[in-house]
């Protein structure tokens, strides 16, 4: 058997059913208005029986609408059924169109002023509201229903930690959340500094750094973080920049602030250093730091290392004693001075370059050369003083005989390697031994030698001497004496001498005592001694003569003559 639901309604004061609309569960929804009045809704339904026919039930029920109460929801100025407002901030809630409200959620609150129903929501929270509406028994006929939603916006900003920098660094700052977008304001010192989300700055002095961001509901969040700022130090490098190179130098890092931290480009950590620079320039490089910010302050100084000056002296030079050299020195120095060995007191400490030097030793002389920070180079000036030859010669014989007339002249100065004779005739020679034969005219003729003589270091010295001419003289005694010959010349002792212009003769015994004396050489001695005559035997003679050409000279001579009977 099948079965057929159908839902209607009519007014009950009268009229036609019309057909009402129903759900899958055969429920039909009744929402009649207090305008239509009561309504009769319908329900039949059909079923048919085995045989077809239609059987048909209806039951029925009377509604009578009743109109709900007036209810309205106002907040703030604003009849949404929403707010969103800031964190912390109250909803004044004021509702109207009833005479009895209750609270139903989020908690249970009866007789609500209806005026002012302040509420401060910390997460989104729906308030539910109920209004009664009731018949003259008091009797609650009908009850309204109303909601109104709270968002409380929270959002958080954060700019991080304090922080201590360095004076003249720029620190970057931004929110550090992102939680919220909105209008950005940065402050420092509560002075406003910049709208930007990023805040790009560079204080100058130690204070307080604000962020405030403001959303599209004037709701805002704000954070702050100090900053300290802290003074690079002020850093000089002071030390000797200009050395010579080979040479150290200390250089020190000046500091304004005190408990700072060195660090070289050399690796050493000190405040002061001891540099040997290898390079012509080296530039050295200091890092001072100050604690706790580090803040740092660089600095670089070149020392400069300077080549010695170049010191050129004149070349070595002989010199023979007495002569003189001249010496100099060139170079790159700024100044120069001399010192010698042995010490010459004329050159020691002279400052010329160029100098005339007389020694009278081989001497070294030393020139000094330095620039102006007194990097110092020297160089040596040898000057080897040969003595001079000490020019001598010799005669053989001294005198010229004009029988004669060749002498032999002998160089005997010590260390000559060359000479030169020259004689006044015109003759001359090279040799050391000159053997020269003279042309005598006169016996009264001089004639003029000079030996010029060279030593081995080219000094120089020469000699002259006068040789003269002699006549060829002579003296002869007889050996013997017969005093009884029957010749009477052979009965007397003389001496024959070739016209001397003085003469002595004298005649001893053996005894040495004087028998004989006489200045005349054409005396002779008669053999006799006081008055008789000398005994036989051997009797010492000696006289002494001199010439007209030759009277600086006494020739002397002796002799024995034996006397006989």
């Amino acid at each position: 058997m099948e079965a057929a639901t159908e839902w209607y309604r009519k007014p009950a004061s009268g009229g036609a059913r019309v057909p009402v609309g129903a759900n899958d569960n055969f429920e039909a929804i009744a929402n009649p208005s207090s305008a239509e009045g009561a309504q009769w809704y319908f329900m039949e339904t059909t079923i048919y029986r085995l045989d077809g026919t239609p059987l048909t039930y209806i039951d029925s029920v009377l509604v009578k609408p009743i109109d709900l109460p007036t209810f309205t929801i106002t907040h703030n100025d604003n009849t949404e059924k929403y707010d969103t407002i800031c964190m912390g901030s109250n909803v004044n809630i004021q509702l109207s169109g009833g005479s009895t409200y209750r609270l139903t959620s989020p908690y249970l609150q009866d007789n609500i002023n209806p005026n002012s129903f302040i509420v401060t929501p910390t997460v989104n929270t729906t308030y539910i509201f109920e209004v009664d509406n009731n018949d003259e028994f008091g009797n609650r006929i009908c009850t309204r229903v109303d909601s109104f939603n709270v968002q409380p916006i929270l959002f958080n900003v954060e700019i991080g930690n304090p922080l201590t920098i360095c004076q003249n660094d720029t620190v970057t700052l931004m929110n550090l959340t992102n939680e919220a977008v909105g209008s950005s304001q940065w402050s420092f010192a509560n002075n406003p500094i910049s709208s930007l989300d990023t805040l790009i700055f560079t204080p100058q002095s130690s204070g307080f750094i604000s962020y405030t961001l403001t959303d599209n509901h004037s709701c805002f969040a704000k954070d702050s973080l100090y900053i300290t700022v802290d003074q690079a130090p002020n850093v000089s490098i002071s030390g000797t920049t200009r050395i010579c190179l080979g040479t150290q130098t200390s250089l020190t890092a000046n500091s304004s602030l005190a408990n700072c931290t060195y660090e070289w480009n050399t690796g050493e950590t000190t405040e002061s250093i001891v540099v040997n620079p290898t390079n012509p320039e080296t530039t050295y490089e200091v890092s001072v730091k100050l604690q706790p910010a580090n803040c740092e302050t660089k600095a670089q100084v070149t020392v400069y290392a300077l080549n010695k000056p170049t010191v050129n002296a004149s070349s070595d030079v002989n010199i023979c004693l007495t002569e003189s050299a001249q010496i100099y020195v060139t170079g790159s120095a700024d100044s120069y001075y001399w010192t010698t060995f042995p010490v010459d007191e004329n050159v020691q400490n002279n400052t010329s370059t160029n100098l005339t030097v007389e020694p009278i030793v081989s001497t070294m002389y030393i020139a000094h050369g330095a620039n102006d920070i007194n990097c110092q180079n020297s160089d040596t000036v040898l000057v080897y003083v040969s003595p001079l030859p000490e020019a001598q010669m010799t005669f053989n014989p001294s005198i010229i005989d004009d029988l004669d007339p060749t002498v032999i002249m002998n160089d005997i100065t010590d260390g000559s390697v060359l000479r030169l004779w020259t004689v006044s005739d015109g003759a001359t020679s090279s040799e050391e031994i000159f053997v020269h034969l003279f042309d005598i005219s006169d016996t009264t003729q001089t004639f003029n030698i000079n030996l010029y003589v060279e030593n081995a270091a080219g000094c120089q010295d020469s000699i002259s001497n006068i040789i003269r001419i002699a006549k060829t003289h002579y003296l002869w005694a007889p050996s013997a004496v017969y005093v009884y010959d029957s010749d009477p010349n052979n009965t007397q002792f003389r001496v024959y001498v070739d016209n001397p212009v003085e003469f002595e003769l004298k005649v001893f015994n053996r005894w040495g005592e004087m028998v004989f004396q006489t200045n005349n050489p054409e005396k002779a001695w008669d053999c006799t001694y006081k008055g008789s005559l000398v005994p036989q035997g051997a009797y010492v003679w000696m006289a002494k003569y001199s010439y007209a050409d030759k009277r600086k000279k006494v020739f002397t001579d002796t002799g024995t003559v034996n006397i006989y009977k």
